[in-house]
């Protein structure tokens, strides 16, 4: 155990002198704690007065964070397999002479480190957290430890779910029914609850979500009672949340360590896949995503010419994955914003549509990181296409701007109709989304052109939403100008036609900017 410890130590003295070493590295951090610096205290010292919504709707926003990411982390254990441990582990700390139960705990402690700092972008929230709840730092901080606690928890159960299942396909068979039947009946719980509330439909979603039955629902619901015992001061809820969360972390643990089962080779797979995804990143190729089970199908492709084949080959591509043009991610910020309209439609009066569409922005930055045409940038054969590099970088767009034009006709659609918005209204939501889809491919465009050879993901990321914040300043600034002189139902349409327009704008303007970025492979470095 003291080898692990001075291991730990050890690591951690490094990672300081690399920051002394890279001075690169520094920047970057001083850069994002200047950031949370300025997002954690500008709203006091601007005098801002916080606290217009109630806290119960907070409470009910950390229980769909913490449901989803224990959900998704679960489930991918279920399906592929789970790891918290990294290659040098593998190739060091598993052949040596180490008892692998504390191998196991090293891990684990890692893992709950890693947990913390994944969270820390929920620090980035302060700012409009304080002005609608007027929460404090300590609820803030206590929102992330409950988040760190989800991920470490539900990782955890990952793999022991893996290491249950892997070595039987009935066994698998079983945990996948156990899984999505434990998963259902806490839906059922939810949704009965909801249906005997009484209220509007965001005060009867935010009595579901802080209900006791809620507080008893696996590890998401018992993170949210110590999360909420820590916030409102409740012994109860603390002893509660702490109690279950730490039987069950206690009890995963004990079953890792005398059920018999390898942990060693339950996780190697897991842990050499995530080691050749980041050096294939790191190294700027394409690294392997295809699913387990492809749809093969027609074989071939029978339509396209040059680089039109390119948009062909995208949607083969979506159809062997099984979806169409919209991905999981894209469905799934896409329902959020629908359900985010319909819960609040009765709670904001005039500024609901402006409001839930700035909400609905927010959540499609999320899915512009996704697209098969960024993938196309990091493979050769795209340079090889006898065409001009014009044509062919609007064959790897084709696709993309299709999924956008359905997600905004879909989405929008049925966004305007929980908001009651007229057709005019809707018809420029939809442009409106649309413009923006097309304002985050062109910023992702022209990072590909600028940011390329910089190594550093944190101040690619930095730089990447600094581009996106200054194209899209103006349209935004031009639509409240517009909505502001002209404040009726036909100004509202106008303002976001105004947004739209100048997205499109902006993406035509950078498109024809980077439209030799195909030219050669080293175009793509400044």
């Amino acid at each position: 155990m003291r080898a692990l410890v001075y291991l730990s130590l050890r690591s951690f003295r490094n990672r300081l002198l690399q920051l002394v070493k890279k001075p690169g590295q520094l920047i970057v951090l001083l850069l994002c704690l200047g950031m949370i610096g300025f997002v954690l205290f500008t709203p006091r010292m601007e005098g801002a007065q916080g606290g217009a919504r109630p806290i119960g709707e907070l409470y009910a926003i950390a229980l769909g964070l913490y449901a989803f990411l224990t959900v998704a982390i679960a489930r991918q254990g279920l399906e592929n397999g789970a790891t918290f441990f990294n290659m040098s582990d593998v190739n060091l700390s598993f052949t040596s002479p180490i008892s692998p139960t504390h191998i196991l705990l090293h891990g684990l402690a890692s893992q709950l480190g890693t947990a913390l700092f994944a969270g820390f972008f929920l620090l980035f929230q302060y700012s409009w957290l304080y002005q609608t709840y007027g929460i404090g730092l300590g609820t803030l901080l206590a929102i992330l430890l409950g988040y760190a606690l989800c991920m470490f928890v539900a990782q955890l159960v990952a793999l022991c779910l893996y290491a249950f299942s892997s070595a039987s396909p009935r066994r698998r068979a079983l945990v996948r029914l156990w899984f999505y039947a434990i998963l259902g009946l806490s839906a059922a719980v939810l949704v009965a609850i909801y249906l005997q509330a009484q209220g509007s439909p965001l005060e009867r979603l935010v009595l579901a979500a802080t209900s006791t039955p809620a507080y008893l629902l696996p590890i998401f619901g018992w993170v949210l009672a110590l999360v909420k015992g820590l916030i409102a001061s409740s012994p109860a809820l603390l002893l509660l949340g702490v109690g279950l969360t730490g039987l069950v972390c206690a009890l995963l643990i004990l079953f890792l360590s005398r059920s018999g089962s390898d942990f060693y080779e339950d996780v190697l797979s897991a842990t050499e896949l995530r080691f050749s995804q980041a050096l294939a990143q790191k190294e700027g190729k394409a690294a392997n995503t295809a699913p387990k089970k492809v749809r093969t199908g027609k074989l071939g492709l029978d339509r396209g010419h040059g680089a039109s084949a390119i948009f062909h080959k995208h949607l083969l591509e979506d159809r062997r994955q099984g979806v169409l043009l919209l991905d999981g991610l894209s469905l799934l910020m896409g329902i959020l914003a629908i359900g985010f309209a319909f819960f609040t439609r009765d709670s904001m009066e005039g500024a609901a549509l402006p409001v839930c569409f700035a909400f609905a922005c927010y959540l499609q930055i999320f899915s512009s990181f996704t697209g098969r045409w960024l993938r196309e940038f990091n493979v050769h054969y795209v340079y090889l296409i006898p065409e001009p590099p014009f044509r062919k970088l609007l064959g790897m767009l084709s696709e993309h701007v299709l999924k956008l034009a359905l997600d905004a006709v879909l989405v929008m659609a049925l966004f305007g109709l929980c908001l009651s918005a007229t057709p005019a209204q809707i018809a420029t939501l939809v442009l409106a989304r649309f413009g923006f889809g097309l304002l985050l491919m062109a910023t992702s465009l022209l990072s590909e052109r600028l940011l390329s050879e910089i190594t550093m993901r944190w101040l690619i990321i930095t730089l990447h939403f600094l581009i996106m914040f200054l194209l899209c300043a103006p349209g935004i600034v031009l639509a409240v100008v517009v909505a502001f002189f002209t404040p009726t139902a036909l100004g509202m349409a106008l303002a976001f036609l105004a947004f739209a327009v100048w997205c499109a704008l902006c993406a035509l303007t950078v498109l024809f900017f980077c439209r030799n970025l195909l030219q050669h492979a080293e175009l793509k470095t400044p």
